[in-house]
């Protein structure tokens, strides 16, 4: 018998509904790593509690912007522990999963285990995806995971409102989607269509916010809150629009932050971090790339501003 009551988590605070965590600003973090290429375990935690310290609703670890696709298994699981020991039950702390089938599930079963809220399960791409075995493909992981909370990455304009309110009737663990299609009508439609207990999260840069904001999503999972200090980012504000006034005046202040998420495979994260002093680590894992200096000294340049 499945359970029909799935979207709770109890760390050390009071159990509350992870899809209440989900509304407002989801951070994802990057990976910090040292000169030798390894993970940076002391700098993972320095940043898991800067990042805490800002006011967000919930972390990811293992987003694309943390190269989950560049991290073996046990990295992937030692970067999870690492930031859930950090914030230390302050705040929801979700993991990734994604690859083929048995991977997926074996990665998504040992996050839940160290600790995880939740997983987000990481858009699979394929050659000849189709859309019946991308729809078994969520459902044995949710199964797998229930009663755990499950995110859907949907970055494929492909995947309609039969394969997601397919797997919302049959799975009743799913508790959002996080939607980086750069297509906020076709975001509204797919809302629309299926069931109302999902979480909409708009998944692409911040000067999206607005137009997913009328569309009907009603969080964000961004990245800038790794690189930008507390005070610049502080989320209050975010946490209850409701009105698309509301949004613009949001939007308009956060592509201010950040009018320019990056160039094509380019990963300016990592020397954000530097400046910082977070960390002084490599450059990411092949297939990103640093920016130039000159790109990077432009890009700070705007978002001191």
């Amino acid at each position: 018998m499945r359970s029909t009551t799935t979207t709770t988590w109890s760390g050390h605070v009071p159990p509350f509904s992870i899809t209440d965590a989900l509304r407002g600003v989801c951070a994802v973090t990057v990976t910090p790593f040292d000169r030798a290429g390894e993970l940076d375990r002391r700098s993972t935690a320095r940043l898991a509690r800067h990042i805490a310290q800002g006011g967000v609703n919930a972390i990811t670890v293992g987003g694309s912007v943390g190269e989950y696709m560049s991290l073996t298994a046990a990295e992937a699981l030692a970067v999870l522990t690492e930031t859930i020991a950090a914030v230390d039950g302050a705040l929801p702390v979700l993991g990734a999963t994604g690859f083929d089938l048995r991977s997926a599930i074996e990665r998504a079963q040992a996050a839940v285990a160290a600790g995880a809220a939740g997983v987000m399960v990481h858009q699979p791409h394929h050659p000849f995806r189709s859309a019946e075995g991308w729809s078994s493909y969520h459902q044995r992981i949710a199964d797998e995971l229930d009663p755990s909370p499950i995110v859907l990455y949907i970055n494929d304009a492909g995947i309609g409102p039969s394969e997601i309110g397919w797997l919302a009737e049959r799975c009743p663990n799913i508790a959002a989607v996080k939607y980086a299609v750069p297509d906020p009508p076709r975001m509204a439609s797919l809302a629309s269509g299926v069931d109302d207990r999902l979480v909409w999260l708009c998944g692409l840069a911040e000067r999206w916010a607005p137009a997913f904001w009328a569309a009907g999503a009603r969080a964000l999972r961004p990245g800038w809150p790794t690189s930008t200090p507390p005070w610049r980012w502080r989320c209050s504000a975010l946490c209850n629009v409701v009105t698309r006034s509301a949004a613009n005046e949001c939007g308009c202040s956060l592509s201010r932050l950040r009018r320019s998420v990056r160039r094509a495979a380019a990963h300016p994260a990592s020397a954000w971090l530097r400046r910082l002093s977070l960390h002084t680590g490599s450059s990411p894992r092949q297939p990103f790339a640093l920016l130039s200096a000159r790109s990077q000294d432009r890009r700070w340049r705007r978002r001191r501003q």
